[in-house]
């Protein structure tokens, strides 16, 4: 998951994006990666919509720099809504409750909540 906000467009709408990527060396990390998953979510259409998720550590040890993206998506699996959190900790066998807003409600509501987790092996 790519997720970039508020790009400055003035008054257009954006049809499409294209993002290009220069060389890249890839190396492989010899670390443990970290067990993490989403226990529970939840959406709310509140006057500014609302979805929580709970995230757990299942590993014995403290993951850190963790940056979560939360898309929500209509019954096609088309995006009506992304927003993305970094959580700075959670520690081993832990969990933490991550909570994304939004301006204004969602019409028509949301059918799924997806959500992708993303850490940095290198720290």
């Amino acid at each position: 998951m790519i997720f970039e906000e508020d790009l400055a467009t003035a008054e257009r709408v954006p049809a499409r994006t294209t993002i290009e990527f220069p060389e890249i060396n890839w190396k492989r990390i010899e670390k443990e990666r970290p067990h993490l998953l989403i226990s529970s979510k939840n959406f709310e259409n509140t006057p500014n919509g609302r979805a929580k998720v709970i995230l757990k550590n299942q590993s014995l040890f403290a993951v850190k720099n963790i940056f979560i993206t939360a898309a929500l998506l209509d019954e096609k699996g088309n995006a009506l809504g992304i927003n993305s959190s970094r959580l700075e900790e959670i520690p081993g066998e832990g969990s933490r409750e991550v909570v994304f807003t939004w301006r204004e409600p969602f019409d028509p509501m949301p059918a799924n909540i997806e959500v992708f987790i993303r850490t940095n092996l290198t720290e």
